[in-house]
Protein backbone atom coordinates (compact mmCIF):
# COMPACT_ATOMS: atom_id res chain seq x y z
CA UNK A 1 0.00 0.00 0.00
CA UNK A 2 1.56 2.91 -0.98
CA UNK A 3 1.08 6.60 -0.02
CA UNK A 4 0.36 9.16 -2.64
CA UNK A 5 0.76 13.40 -1.30
CA UNK A 6 -2.63 15.06 -2.30
CA UNK A 7 -0.44 18.11 -2.49
CA UNK A 8 2.65 17.26 -4.22
CA UNK A 9 1.75 14.55 -5.70
CA UNK A 10 4.71 11.78 -4.59
CA UNK A 11 4.68 8.98 -2.94
CA UNK A 12 5.82 7.86 -0.18
CA UNK A 13 4.00 10.67 2.46
CA UNK A 14 0.79 11.98 2.92
CA UNK A 15 -0.37 16.12 2.57
CA UNK A 16 -0.24 16.22 6.36
CA UNK A 17 3.79 14.93 6.10
CA UNK A 18 4.88 16.84 2.98
CA UNK A 19 7.96 18.96 3.19
CA UNK A 20 7.10 20.93 0.61
CA UNK A 21 3.30 21.78 1.73
CA UNK A 22 4.90 22.53 4.90
CA UNK A 23 7.33 24.86 3.71
CA UNK A 24 4.10 26.43 1.39
CA UNK A 25 2.87 26.90 4.61
CA UNK A 26 5.47 28.46 6.61
CA UNK A 27 5.98 30.81 3.70
CA UNK A 28 2.20 31.91 3.40
CA UNK A 29 2.11 32.85 7.68
CA UNK A 30 5.44 34.95 7.04
CA UNK A 31 3.33 36.91 4.07
CA UNK A 32 0.64 37.64 5.84
CA UNK A 33 2.16 38.20 9.39
CA UNK A 34 4.00 40.87 7.59
CA UNK A 35 1.08 42.15 5.32
CA UNK A 36 -0.70 42.09 9.43
CA UNK A 37 2.27 44.54 10.22
CA UNK A 38 2.15 46.64 7.64
CA UNK A 39 -1.73 47.03 7.57
CA UNK A 40 -1.29 48.24 11.66
CA UNK A 41 1.69 50.52 11.00
CA UNK A 42 -0.63 52.03 7.50
CA UNK A 43 -3.21 52.76 9.96
CA UNK A 44 -1.38 54.21 12.56
CA UNK A 45 -0.62 56.73 9.98
CA UNK A 46 -3.71 57.55 8.66
CA UNK A 47 -5.82 60.37 10.71
CA UNK A 48 -8.30 58.64 13.17
CA UNK A 49 -11.08 61.29 12.13
CA UNK A 50 -13.14 59.51 9.83
CA UNK A 51 -16.53 61.04 8.94
CA UNK A 52 -19.60 58.76 9.44
CA UNK A 53 -20.82 59.18 5.95
CA UNK A 54 -17.38 56.99 4.97
CA UNK A 55 -17.83 54.86 7.40
CA UNK A 56 -21.15 54.31 6.20
CA UNK A 57 -20.17 53.54 2.89
CA UNK A 58 -18.05 50.97 3.76
CA UNK A 59 -20.28 47.87 4.70
CA UNK A 60 -19.17 45.28 2.56
CA UNK A 61 -18.89 42.28 4.50
CA UNK A 62 -15.00 41.25 5.16
CA UNK A 63 -13.86 37.87 4.64
CA UNK A 64 -12.86 36.08 7.89
CA UNK A 65 -9.25 35.68 7.34
CA UNK A 66 -7.82 31.80 7.98
CA UNK A 67 -6.61 31.33 11.10
CA UNK A 68 -2.44 30.47 12.49
CA UNK A 69 -1.61 27.64 14.77
CA UNK A 70 -0.27 28.71 18.08
CA UNK A 71 3.16 27.68 19.32
CA UNK A 72 2.05 24.74 21.54
CA UNK A 73 -0.33 23.34 18.28
CA UNK A 74 2.94 23.73 15.75
CA UNK A 75 4.39 21.26 18.08
CA UNK A 76 1.21 19.05 18.61
CA UNK A 77 1.39 18.99 15.18
CA UNK A 78 4.20 18.13 14.59
CA UNK A 79 4.70 15.16 17.25
CA UNK A 80 1.38 14.16 15.46
CA UNK A 81 2.72 14.24 12.08
CA UNK A 82 6.26 12.62 12.99
CA UNK A 83 3.70 9.41 14.60
CA UNK A 84 1.68 9.63 11.19
CA UNK A 85 5.09 9.47 9.48
CA UNK A 86 5.90 6.24 11.14
CA UNK A 87 2.20 5.37 10.56
CA UNK A 88 3.27 5.27 6.98
CA UNK A 89 6.69 3.44 7.32
CA UNK A 90 4.72 0.62 9.27
CA UNK A 91 2.12 0.39 6.90
CA UNK A 92 4.83 -0.17 3.98
CA UNK A 93 6.40 -2.95 5.70
CA UNK A 94 3.21 -4.12 6.32
CA UNK A 95 2.22 -4.16 2.27
CA UNK A 96 5.91 -5.56 1.51
CA UNK A 97 4.82 -8.81 4.20
CA UNK A 98 7.24 -8.27 6.69
CA UNK A 99 5.88 -8.83 10.34
CA UNK A 100 4.97 -6.81 12.81
CA UNK A 101 5.18 -6.43 16.49
CA UNK A 102 1.94 -6.50 18.77
CA UNK A 103 3.16 -2.44 19.36
CA UNK A 104 3.49 -1.45 16.21
CA UNK A 105 -0.29 -3.10 15.33
CA UNK A 106 -1.35 -0.92 18.13
CA UNK A 107 0.41 2.13 16.71
CA UNK A 108 -1.72 1.41 13.16
CA UNK A 109 -4.25 1.09 15.29
CA UNK A 110 -4.12 4.52 16.69
CA UNK A 111 -3.67 6.49 12.97
CA UNK A 112 -7.56 7.36 12.86
CA UNK A 113 -7.21 8.96 16.65
CA UNK A 114 -4.27 11.01 15.45
CA UNK A 115 -5.70 12.07 12.28
CA UNK A 116 -9.01 13.24 13.69
CA UNK A 117 -7.32 15.16 16.59
CA UNK A 118 -8.18 18.80 17.07
CA UNK A 119 -5.26 20.15 16.06
CA UNK A 120 -5.25 18.10 13.04
CA UNK A 121 -8.30 18.85 12.05
CA UNK A 122 -6.83 22.64 12.13
CA UNK A 123 -3.90 21.68 9.86
CA UNK A 124 -6.95 20.05 7.53
CA UNK A 125 -8.81 23.38 7.20
CA UNK A 126 -5.89 25.51 5.89
CA UNK A 127 -4.93 27.18 9.87
CA UNK A 128 -1.57 28.06 8.89
CA UNK A 129 1.64 27.11 10.12
CA UNK A 130 4.34 28.99 12.38
CA UNK A 131 7.68 28.68 12.85
CA UNK A 132 9.42 27.45 15.56
CA UNK A 133 12.17 29.15 17.20
CA UNK A 134 15.17 26.99 17.61
CA UNK A 135 16.36 24.87 20.84
CA UNK A 136 19.16 26.20 22.23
Amino acid sequence: MSLTCAYCKEEGHTKFACEKKLKADKARAARMAKRNDDTKSETSEISTAVSSNSARRNTKPQRPQRGVLTESEEREARKIEKKLREIAALEDRLAAGSPLDVLQEKKLDRKLELESSAVMQKVRRGYLRVELAAAQ
